[in-house]
């Protein structure tokens, strides 16, 4: 007997005092056998009823006041409230005797997400002797089908137990709540009002996993000195410049209310073209693979995800050799600056996701090509490496790998500093002397003026022994306006492919479609007439061939007019129904414009 059976009687069975000494007792087991003790007394004093009744209720008050479970020393938190659970041999059980979970796992802290204004909890469990942590929505925690994905993490539930873990943390939650840390946090980096996310520590980051090595990665490490100095002599390359004030464009963007745009570095392997773009991340943080510098062999996807994560962060892509998407098809989406609208799988629509970033992408080829519409020239500043940029890699890549981080943290301190009126002003001129000084499109200049204040800034700010880079030393780098024309390439392109196919054509050197000097045989396909003047290509086959190279016809056709490439006939149709070489058919007449045209 555990009990005293003399100590307990009708007078006191029903008193409360008579069940804390039950309730007191620390040990599981022995409590238990208490109250089956108490419960047969109950019996033979004829109060089974009275007795479970009050009994059962006083308890959960008890319990949920004063029982604790013990996690040890070396949990995040030693002791929490308990209500009906109780520990042994490091796994959870509830007072039913059913195991809840064959590990220890505690809520530790209650996040308040800023922006999206959902509650998350970060929770600690036993795992191989360690104590291991994990941020969770709620949605996760407290529904029984998707607990169940906690197993990635390493929490030991499946669907046997799911039900019984669900309700042990919403009980430890409700009971802890009072006591648990509170923090504010936010699930991606950059501008939050005043200030920046990571710098400013008072708010947590509780995003994906999958970026917290990125999160992690934008703080400082080594010697600034050392950086500065290993800086200083591989900008003495402008392209190198150019990438770093790409870098630090990323975070005026917001600031400015600027689309996000793509500095792309691309020549032949070893040239330096990824060193380049680490060390302009090496400006925020640890520039390795996996961390501030990402491959271009992903989904599209992957880079909506990880832009809205980076948020005013630069955003470094390598290697676009690896795509197998359409290029320019990704460059408008990451341009525009927000992900499209999705459906959540409970109801509603998921708030969508935007950023600002700047993006530098580096690769072996070219992102622009002939089929490149005017939308994507505008928001891409091409470069051509033309040799090598840096020249010793592995030694830069050895110091920005063991210092970095501090200049970013720098410039942003100094850019809060600086008001918004003087940040457009220098914007303004610079933008106006890169029109000035080159032949390009007002949209193409709206992005490298932001480099060229980016790296004003950065001199005054940062590399304060250099001069500035001017409109002059940056026009070459900038599409002119015959590169962004989408119908001009298109002419250009069909010009190509008629010299490339000549022998497709009859030759002559005057107009006349009967008396050929070359070309066609009599064999394959027949084309049409070039003559010096003008070119005679089959409606057909131009159609088919501008698609195949990814233009319009139909729009095509309509700037051809407007740029008197193509003259409508009488009937205005911009194709007429001729015979050439004896085979009639629709063709287009396409003026050969001369190189003083």
């Amino acid at each position: 007997m555990i009990l005293n059976r003399q100590e307990i009687n009708e007078n006191n069975i029903l008193d409360t005092k008579t069940f804390e000494k039950v309730l007191k007792i620390e040990d599981y087991k022995t409590r238990q056998k208490a109250e089956e003790e108490l419960y047969d007394i109950s019996v033979e004093l004829k109060k089974k009823t009275k007795f479970a009744k009050k009994y059962e209720s006083y308890k959960t008050i008890f319990l949920n006041k004063y029982n604790t479970l013990n996690f040890g020393d070396k949990a995040p938190i030693p002791k929490l409230l308990g209500g009906e659970y109780y520990i042994e041999n490091n796994c959870i059980y509830n007072y039913q005797s059913k195991k809840v979970c064959s590990q220890l796992i505690e809520p530790i802290a209650i996040y308040e997400n800023i922006e999206e204004e959902k509650e998350t909890i970060k929770c600690a469990f036993l795992k191989d002797g360690k104590w291991k942590t994990f941020i969770s929505d709620r949605i996760t925690l407290l529904h029984n089908g998707r607990i169940v994905s906690l197993t990635q993490k390493g929490v030991d539930v499946s669907t046997s137990n799911a039900t019984l873990l669900v309700r042990y943390l919403q009980d430890i939650l409700n009971l802890n709540r009072d006591v648990l840390e509170k923090k504010t946090s936010i699930s991606r980096l950059g501008w939050y009002k005043d200030g920046f996310i990571p710098y400013d520590s008072e708010i947590e980051f509780d995003g994906e996993d999958n970026f917290r090595n990125s999160f992690n990665a934008i703080c400082c490490k080594g010697d600034y000195k050392t950086w500065l100095d290993e800086m200083y002599e591989i900008r003495k390359n402008k392209i190198v410049k150019i990438l770093h004030a790409t870098s630090l464009a990323s975070v005026l963007l917001r600031k400015l209310n600027k689309k996000p745009f793509v500095t792309m570095l691309w020549g032949t392997t070893g040239d330096g073209k990824t060193v380049a773009g680490m060390s302009a991340m090496s400006i925020w943080g640890k520039p390795t693979s996996g961390d501030l510098m990402f491959t271009l062999n992903n989904t599209d996807n992957f880079y909506y995800r990880t832009a809205n994560f980076f948020c005013d962060l630069p955003m470094f892509c390598d290697e676009l050799e690896t795509y197998h998407g359409d290029v320019n098809k990704l460059i408008m989406n990451i341009t525009e600056g927000i992900d499209r609208g999705k459906a959540k799988v409970d109801g509603g629509i998921e708030k969508n996701k935007t950023w600002n970033n700047a993006f530098i992408m580096t690769g072996e080829h070219s992102a622009s090509n002939y089929n490149s519409g005017g939308g994507t020239l505008n928001r891409l500043i091409e470069i051509n490496s033309d040799g090598k940029i840096i020249q010793n890699g592995s030694d830069v890549v050895n110091v920005i790998t063991n210092n970095y981080g501090f200049a970013g943290k720098i410039f942003v301190e100094k850019i809060k500093d600086v008001d918004i009126k003087t940040l457009n002003k220098i914007y303004k001129l610079e933008y106006e002397e890169l029109l000035k000084c080159s032949n390009t499109e007002e949209k193409q200049a709206l992005n490298m003026a932001l480099i060229l204040l980016a790296d004003a800034l950065a001199c005054e700010f940062i590399f304060t022994k250099e001069k500035p880079l001017n409109a002059k030393e940056v026009s070459e780098f900038m599409f002119t306006k015959d590169e962004i024309d989408v119908s001009q390439r298109a002419y250009e392109m069909i010009l190509d492919e008629c010299v490339l196919n000549k022998s497709r054509f009859l030759l002559s050197d005057c107009n006349s479609l009967k008396t050929p000097e070359g070309g066609y045989t009599g064999t394959g396909e027949f084309w049409g007439h070039i003559n010096n003047y003008e070119i005679t290509i089959n409606k057909h086959k131009l159609e088919e061939i501008l698609a195949k190279n990814g233009f319009s016809f139909k729009k095509t056709m309509k700037d051809w007019v407007k740029k008197g490439y193509v003259e409508k006939n009488s009937q205005g149709k911009n194709y007429t129904k001729t015979t050439v070489n004896g085979m009639k058919s629709y063709y287009v007449i396409i003026k050969k414009k001369g190189e003083d045209e």
